[in-house]
């Protein structure tokens, strides 16, 4: 069984010291998957968090990826990871102009 979330809100958030794995790969403080290409995950809003001293080896510490559309990724700080900080990967990179981005 699927389930969808239509909306879904992460405000005002504090991460630290989440520690990844291996070249196998690692943890991340957020992620948005969506592999289902017939329905996108919607009107995700990361705003106001703090995520810092982080280590997710192999991957990234802010990540939206697959088909993810009209999203906010705003107001947010990311620093003192080992490797990328935030990284919008597979479609959603396609509806990023419609989705609003600001970064600090």
């Amino acid at each position: 069984m699927k389930i969808y979330s239509l909306f879904k809100e992460l405000r005002n958030l504090l991460i630290y010291n989440i520690l990844g794995g291996g070249e196998s790969g690692g943890a991340t403080a957020i992620s948005v998957y969506n592999a289902d290409k017939t329905m996108s995950r919607k009107q995700i809003i990361i705003d106001n968090c703090t995520l810092h001293d982080c280590e997710p080896a192999w991957s990234e510490a802010l990540t939206l990826a697959g088909n993810v559309q009209d999203f906010q990724v705003t107001n947010n700080r990311v620093y003192n990871m080992n490797n990328i900080g935030i990284d919008f990967a597979g479609t959603c990179l396609n509806k990023l102009k419609r989705s609003l981005l600001f970064i600090e």
